[in-house]
């Protein structure tokens, strides 16, 4: 093998194993929402949008 595909694999092991670390870690910690905690943060994200359309409707005819 050559010094490049050496390197291809290295990063790609090194990748998975913080992919999964991170799983594993958040699991520990009691953290880990799995795909809750994409809908929570598109969930804040609409929220925050909501408010500034109301806040600049309500501005606009003061």
């Amino acid at each position: 093998m050559t010094f490049i595909e050496i390197l291809v694999a290295i990063l790609a092991i090194s990748f998975v194993v913080l992919i999964f670390g991170r799983i594993i870690f958040k699991k520990i910690k009691g953290t880990y929402k799995g795909d809750c905690e994409i809908c929570e943060k598109r969930m804040k994200k609409n929220l925050k949008n909501i408010k500034d359309e109301l806040n600049k409707e309500f501005n606009c005819c003061k």
